[in-house]
């Protein structure tokens, strides 16, 4: 995922008045009701098939005959699951100059197969320069891990 570095340029009065950790916290605040949005799409669908993702896109794909308009909600289901996950967001927000800048994030999480070795693979986790096994991360977790390393600066 690329990355784009920013520069926020605030009046002196309010720079003085507002802490780097207050602006992570807008910006977390921000990706987090992004992501409540695209879950609430999800549970949209949950209860329109009475099923979750993985079992509904089983059942699309492995029907005998084709139904267009489950396939279409599966591919309109499937970005907002992805979406809703935040693929790439922590990674986003530790390359941002913000979060370099107060060394908020020490660990990122992916899923690109750029790591064959991980048990997890592609599933992984890096820390520093190590690269670790990872489940498949749900965005709670990523929000809680967030949240403890902002609490701990």
């Amino acid at each position: 995922m690329a990355s784009k570095e920013i520069t926020i340029k605030l009046p002196k009065a309010l720079a003085d008045d507002i802490s780097a950790k207050e602006i992570v916290a807008m910006v977390m605040d921000k990706a987090v009701t992004t992501s409540e949005y695209y879950r609430s799409r999800c549970k949209e669908f949950e209860q329109k098939y009475g099923m979750g993702f993985s079992v509904f896109k089983k059942k699309v794909e492995s029907a005998k005959t084709e139904n267009t308009a489950e396939w279409d909600d599966m591919l309109v289901w499937e970005g907002f699951e992805g979406t809703a996950e935040m693929r790439g967001i922590v990674s986003l927000l530790k390359q941002s100059k913000l979060f370099s800048d107060i060394e908020v994030l020490e660990f990122i999480w992916d899923n690109a197969p750029h790591y064959k070795k991980p048990k997890t693979f592609p599933h992984h986790r890096h820390e520093s320069d190590n690269v670790l096994p990872s489940h498949r991360i749900t965005v709670d977790e990523i929000i809680e891990e967030i949240r403890k390393a902002i609490e701990k600066r």
